[in-house]
């Protein structure tokens, strides 16, 4: 087991995410600009079935607008009631969209045209999981998670360790999940 988080760390990210949400859209420029990069390299114009894993406020969903990508069914995954809240409920291109209040580690997994997740799977306690949970439910996958050298200079300066995975453990975690998978790492 990929166990990285103690349930309090898990407490205090849902606790941070909750009490920031109404502000955060106003710091989040960089997971804005991921969600954006993100669905550049997306495959196909349509999607019958899409899951945003952290979904946030909607970066993922204002991107995939911005792209006129099309989609059946979206749906919202965040444990953040508060972050869900401010997250878009209409649209042009997304006839129906769903926003759903979980934990991704505990979600049930169903078939997905896509998975995308952007920013978040950071977090998770068992990524080795929750990685195979997407690989064995998804057609395409575009996911970007942060490592340990995401504000590396800031915990130089701190002298604490980073709470994140390496990219060594992240990539080799990737690989085993995704074997029938095409990967395109990408390194930022």
């Amino acid at each position: 087991m990929d166990s990285f988080y103690s349930f309090n760390q898990l407490a205090f990210n849902q606790h941070s995410f909750n009490k920031h949400a109404k502000t955060y859209h106003l710091f989040a420029h960089i997971q804005q600009q991921i969600a954006i990069h993100l669905v550049q390299f997306l495959k196909q114009k349509h999607y019958a079935k899409v899951l945003d894993l952290g979904s946030g406020s909607g970066a993922v969903f204002n991107a995939l607008e911005r792209q006129n990508i099309v989609i059946e069914n979206f749906i919202a995954l965040d444990n953040s009631m508060n972050m869900l809240k401010l997250h878009p409920t209409h649209s042009i291109n997304i006839q129906k969209i769903s926003l759903e209040h979980a934990d991704f580690e505990e979600h049930v997994f169903h078939a997905y045209d896509l998975v995308v997740s952007a920013s978040s799977l950071q977090w998770a306690r068992d990524l080795k999981s929750v990685l195979e949970k997407i690989a064995l439910s998804s057609k395409e996958v575009a996911l970007a998670i942060h490592t340990d050298f995401s504000l590396h200079e800031v915990h130089e300066f701190l002298g604490t360790p980073s709470p994140l995975r390496d990219l060594k453990t992240l990539k080799s975690l990737i690989k085993n999940a995704f074997k029938h998978f095409q990967i395109e790492l990408e390194n930022k």
